[in-house]
């Protein structure tokens, strides 16, 4: 099971740091973090490899955003989504 947390580095900015817990399966290879502007679902992705932090910039100050990460072994074969957690950036 994947755990999240995020702080706002910058909020002037919309800055956000979001970090997770390194997955316990030792087949995991790396991580994608997905987004999106409404609960459970994630118009955008982003792979991050074997991080367990990414920061993000320039977000939108008026905007929720809501976060979840899957892991994926060496055959690309996707975990189940973390919990999901959102923040408003302003």
């Amino acid at each position: 099971m994947l755990f999240l947390c995020f702080a706002c580095t910058d909020s002037l900015a919309a800055n956000l740091t979001l970090s997770w817990d390194q997955s316990p399966d030792t087949t995991t290879k790396g991580y994608i973090i997905c987004y999106g502007t409404s609960p459970g679902i994630y118009d955008w992705q982003i792979n991050v490899g074997n991080a367990t932090k990414h920061e993000f910039h320039d977000l939108d100050n008026e905007t929720t955003y809501y976060f979840a990460v899957s892991a994926y072994n060496i055959l690309g074969k996707l975990s189940d989504y973390s919990s999901e957690i959102s923040t408003k950036n302003s």
